[in-house]
């Protein structure tokens, strides 16, 4: 059994809503949703946060998770979590001596996944990763089909990815498609060079969601979820 630490991926800065990870969802901040759900799933043997700001890493510790101080570099809004993952790894690495580590990225903004969720995950992964060496990554379905996607230069409607519009203009006939979704996101850490900046590559396992999750990146995303809170008996 491969020894797994979740990493919750929480730097300060924000483009969208200022202190975006420490935002309340039900009185909880986004940080202490994840951490609690981590602390609660059997299958996480440590739990981190990774962060560059002060006040997430001191809450993180006051919850009673390890905590990762950040690099500028990758605090930045530039900066890919395929590099922030390495930089934990290297970071882990120099302190434990464990051979077979795996990663489950734990972002924030998703404020309804559970620790049954995260238990779902590792254990679906297991018995996956023989054929899919490079992790477990989720895919959600498309609420918008690209099919349906025209570019509009010089007032000019053209189909923009739609190979042959009259053949493809029933729903019916679109191909399945699916979205990256890092609600699930678990990766062996030996993985780390192979993977795209999304984080799969040819080897991940796509984890098939039944639906979008709620993910907080807009003051109306934050509401609707502290609505849907409010609604949860």
């Amino acid at each position: 059994m491969p020894s797994i630490i979740s990493i919750i991926p929480a730097r300060g800065g924000s483009q969208g809503i200022k202190e975006k990870n420490l935002q309340l969802v039900d009185g909880k901040s986004l940080v202490q949703i994840a951490i609690e759900a981590s602390n609660a799933c059997s299958s996480i043997k440590e739990t981190f946060v990774s962060s560059d700001s002060e006040k997430i890493l001191s809450s993180a510790r006051h919850l009673g998770a390890e905590i990762h101080e950040r690099s500028n570099t990758n605090a930045s809004s530039t900066a890919s979590m395929l590099d922030t993952l390495k930089e934990f790894y290297s970071f882990y690495e120099s302190k434990k001596n464990l051979d077979d580590i795996w990663l489950l990225i734990l972002y924030p903004t998703y404020p309804f996944r559970t620790s049954e969720d995260l238990e779902k995950i590792v254990k679906t992964y297991l018995s996956k990763y023989k054929n899919f060496p490079n992790g477990l990554i989720g895919v959600k379905p498309t609420s918008e089909h690209p099919y349906l996607a025209v570019q509009c230069n010089n007032d000019i409607i053209n189909p923009a990815y739609n190979p042959d519009i009259n053949l493809y203009y029933r729903r019916q006939n679109y191909p399945e498609l699916w979205i990256i979704c890092h609600w699930a996101c678990l990766v062996p850490a030996n993985s780390l060079p192979y993977l795209n900046n999304q984080l799969f590559s040819e080897k991940t396992f796509p984890y098939r969601l039944d639906r979008s999750p709620i993910d907080i990146d807009t003051f109306e995303d934050l509401k609707y979820a502290n609505f849907l809170a409010s609604t949860i008996v």
